[in-house]
């Protein structure tokens, strides 16, 4: 009897911008680096769940953030925004509105129509509330035909939203709302009338004017609309926005750093006796302090939030290319980071103006962990003690390809051919045979340059260390040999640095001996404890050797 045909299912999700990595995957990344796992969930909703290298990248840059360990849930909005032509004409309305009058309430945020007020989300629910969305945005007849209205009153100004498409609207919100309670989410659809608001909140003497720029908006001009759903640190509750446009490096303990492109949330509630001083916390760092406001301006608040979902409302399904989300663990570029944490560059304006890269901006925080309420005597001291540098092994091939990375990547003659750039152009030959690759991953070509980063930013720093240990692992080997290139060291492999418990639970894999490494240019020598060698003798009959 012959097998039935698979039956052909509706492409339900395809014009959806769904969350880019698997949230237990990342999860399990960040776990294995040591990170607590509720820090880890918190790192993970704050980048948008856009890997683990991004999240670790802000776990390390939030050392000092005193609410870190807090239960201090995101707050979550959902908008419907213009893509296109429409936009681009309220991006410029909002510019000359701005340089022509006074700061508006309308300033604070992207052009958009508000669905719903902004509601609270634990950060182990944020994957729940975004698969209720993919449900409840089914509801949608699409396409919809979003048109507009101009609404001038003493103190407002706004496009209204048409019946037809707001009633629909309306009735999605009330299913995602329905639909959260279970996953015991708590939201509110907007009840007004659907509107993009052009002004608010502004001097009766510009009103005249404001209705001049917004009456030049073509509001029949055809355009895409957008649906995304956005979530902020609710510390920005009630402040307003700066960003960095001059750097500072703080001269007191209560005084932030200000890094170029980073955001303050401005505590205006909070007043400093210094003039021209002021409150604030940094997106960057979470870290609160005073911040001399002459080396920021004013910005929409939108720009520091976080782009987590967007869905069109305005095209058919079979119209709307799904866009390419990138792998998890893949090294971005800096205007590819930005686009897809911010959606298009070109199309929102919620983006960074001067287009910096996140990992530029996390590279250049101060990671130390020491208080800083220490005086400049104390910390003097406290860095003139022995230190203990700490550093992880750069990126690995088979967490970037896959733990079939070797499948792909060796001919039957045992030959190895790389597929992608970021894989090693070659690999030394193993005793064992290359399968040994397999359980002893090499680092990628983003590895490599990790690590030669690191190794120059200790020297840039003036950082010198006498000894250097590292994990037997061919990964650590690499990273430690690129950190301490161009000095007479010799790497220290210490086989208990390795985590056996928690990668090779019944062997360990046969390492690369020190007279191989020495043929690559690589002076190592074994330094294997007490417990280490009875481990290996006792427990595994692998010795460390090829």
């Amino acid at each position: 009897m012959a097998l039935p045909s698979r039956p052909l299912r509706k492409s339900a999700h395809q014009n959806v911008v769904e969350t880019p990595t698997k949230p237990q995957k990342d999860i399990d990344v960040l776990l294995g680096m040591g990170f607590p796992k509720t820090r880890a969930q918190k790192a993970l909703v704050a980048t948008g769940y856009r890997g683990p290298q991004l999240a670790a990248d802000w776990l390390l840059s939030h050392v000092k953030d005193a609410t870190l360990d807090q239960n201090l849930p995101r707050e979550f909005v959902v908008y419907l925004c213009p893509v296109g032509k429409v936009q681009l004409e309220l991006d410029e309305y909002m510019k000359k509105s701005l340089k022509e009058c006074e700061w508006n309430g309308a300033h604070n945020y992207l052009p958009h129509v508000t669905l719903c007020s902004f509601f609270q989300v634990d950060d182990d629910k944020v994957c729940d509330l975004l698969e209720i969305f993919r449900i409840a945005h089914k509801e949608l007849q699409l396409p919809l035909q979003v048109e507009l209205d101009y609404f001038s009153s003493n103190n407002f100004i706004g496009l209204f939203v048409n019946d037809a498409c707001a009633n629909q609207l309306r009735t999605m919100m009330d299913q995602f709302s329905q639909l959260a309670k279970s996953s015991e989410i708590q939201l509110d659809g907007h009840k007004k009338q659907l509107h993009v608001t052009l002004a608010y909140q502004y001097q009766r003497e510009d009103h005249t004017l404001l209705e001049a720029l917004s009456k030049v908006i073509n509001i029949k001009e055809a355009s895409d609309w957008e649906i995304r759903i956005f979530s902020r640190d609710p510390r920005m509750n009630k402040t307003h926005t700066y960003q960095v446009k001059y750097s500072y490096q703080s001269e007191l303990p209560d005084e932030l750093n200000l890094t170029v492109g980073d955001f303050i949330y401005h505590d205006s509630e909070r007043t400093c006796d210094d003039p021209g001083w002021h409150w604030g916390v940094s997106w960057l760092t979470g870290v609160c302090g005073l911040y001399p406001g002459n080396h920021t301006t004013r910005v929409a608040e939108s720009k520091a939030w976080t782009l987590h979902q967007s869905v069109s409302i305005t095209q058919k399904q079979s119209e709307r290319p799904r866009r390419p989300l990138m792998s998890s663990y893949q090294r971005r570029s800096s205007q590819m980071l930005l686009q897809t944490q911010h959606s298009q560059n070109e199309e929102t304006n919620n983006s960074l103006d001067n287009g910096l890269d996140l990992d530029h901006l996390y590279s250049k925080v101060d990671k130390s962990r020491h208080d800083r309420t220490q005086t400049p005597t104390q910390t003097s001291t406290m860095m003139s003690s022995r230190q203990l540098i700490v550093a992880r092994h750069g990126e690995r091939v088979d967490v970037v390809f896959g733990m079939d990375w070797y499948d792909h990547s060796f001919t039957d003659q045992d030959f190895y051919k790389p597929h992608d750039l970021n894989m090693p152009n070659t690999l030394p030959m193993r005793k064992s045979g290359s399968r040994e690759w397999n359980q002893d991953s090499p680092l990628t070509q983003i590895g490599i340059q990790q690590a030669k980063l690191v190794g120059s930013g200790l020297s840039h720093e003036g950082i010198r260390y006498s000894h250097v240990f590292c994990s037997p692992s061919f990964r650590c080997v690499q990273t430690a040999n690129e950190i301490i290139k161009g000095s007479d060291l010799k790497l220290n492999i210490e086989p208990g640095l390795f985590e056996w418990a928690g990668w090779y639970k019944a062997y360990m894999p046969k390492w690369y001996a020190p007279q191989q490494y020495q043929q690559l240019g690589t002076l190592v020598v074994y330094t294997t404890t007490v417990s280490t060698a009875r481990y290996i003798s006792g427990i595994h009959h692998n010795s460390i050797n090829s």
